[in-house]
């Protein structure tokens, strides 16, 4: 019933990247830095890559956020003392304890009955919208705001310096992945319709594979008595990960598309621009896919509402279209899922002209 989603104003070429992994990559002979930076630059061009969105020198994630969260109480046409929940569903946060819903909430102004977080990878948004729907039916809420808030890129995070300090080549095996991720808020409110929905959505789940990509924190080894991989950053291997997700992604469309029909529009996981076409390819679907990786970079749980709100603001999501989310995430899971998108989100007073894209 309402969208909202802030990007930082800062784009990151492929270039860039790869002067980071220069700067960084000191160990590195000058062969293995051009052989390093070959690898990088023919993974970006197949995948799809050119810039990522990340935060300027003066902008703060929470300054976007709130500017998202302004922006779907307008598509709402709500005032912020009229949401019931709060769920933050991000992956990169600032806080363990207390939940960064219950920071948010203090922060935006809001006084919401229930806050809480879910933490789910990049499945985050769709587990929050999942968990949404329940507590709209068993609890009657009337308003449930989303939250995604993705800046994983300061210095001294999870994925700088230390996805971009290469000791050898075969280091990028494992971190390659970080070099696409980019950085956006967003604010997503499900609300009651009396319709009484279900949540239409296949998912399945293989946590046979959930060590090929993690987000550590400190004390891992010791925590799960595990030495036999030091796991200190970011770590995904990535072409286990698109050889592992591949068939199970495939079956899962395939299976939402005998249960509830073929989408008019599929929006994805932004985690590149090659995977969601091989998909539609293998599947012998003609289908619109939506997709904002290569201008904004991996979201992770921000990625499907940014590229919903991009492409109504586009004008190539319309109203009365079947609109299905398609995300595989780290865990591994895989999900497809049905976005009933309220009218006012389509309305023109409500969206930005092309030229503010």
């Amino acid at each position: 019933n309402g969208i909202g989603a802030a990007l930082p104003s800062k784009r990151i070429d492929n270039e860039e990247i790869i002067d980071l992994i220069k700067y960084y990559s000191l160990d590195l002979s000058k062969q293995e830095l051009n052989n390093a930076i070959l690898t990088v630059s023919n993974f970006f061009k197949y995948v799809g890559a050119k810039t990522r969105s990340w935060l300027a020198r003066n902008e703060k994630p929470i300054d976007l956020l709130s500017n998202a969260f302004e922006l779907s109480l307008k598509t709402k046409q709500i005032s912020s003392h009229e949401i019931d929940v709060i769920i933050y569903c991000s992956i990169h946060r600032a806080v363990i304890e207390p939940s960064s819903a219950s920071i948010v909430s203090e922060w935006l102004g809001i006084k919401p009955k229930v806050c809480f977080d879910v933490v789910d990878a990049c499945m985050g948004w769709a587990t929050a919208i999942e968990i949404a729907y329940s507590l709209i039916k068993v609890k009657n809420y009337e308003n449930i705001l989303i939250i995604t808030s993705e800046f994983p890129n300061n210095e001294g995070g999870s994925l700088i310096p230390g996805c971009y300090t290469l000791h050898s080549v075969s280091d990028l095996q494992n971190k390659i992945a970080g070099y696409t991720m980019g950085e956006a808020a967003t604010a997503t409110i499900i609300s009651k319709n009396g319709n009484n929905d279900d949540w239409k959505c296949i998912r399945s789940e293989f946590p046979e594979y959930a060590k090929l990509c993690y987000v550590p924190l400190n004390g891992y080894n010791r925590y799960f008595n595990n030495n036999d991989v030091d796991i200190t950053t970011f770590h995904a291997e990535m072409s286990k990960l698109a050889i592992a997700g591949y068939k199970p992604s495939c079956e899962n469309v395939r299976e939402y598309i005998s249960k509830y029909g073929k989408p008019d529009v599929v929006i994805p996981h932004s985690v590149s621009e090659i995977f969601p076409k091989k998909i539609a390819e293998k599947l012998h679907i003609d289908v619109k896919i939506h997709n904002t990786f290569p201008i904004y970079g991996n979201l992770a749980t921000a990625s499907v509402p940014v590229s919903l709100d991009d492409g109504i603001k586009r004008g190539s999501i319309l109203s009365g279209n079947h609109i299905a989310g398609a995300i595989s995430s780290a865990g591994m899971k895989f999900s497809t899922f049905m976005l009933n998108c309220n009218e006012n989100l389509f309305i023109s007073e409500n969206i930005q002209n092309m030229h503010q894209l």
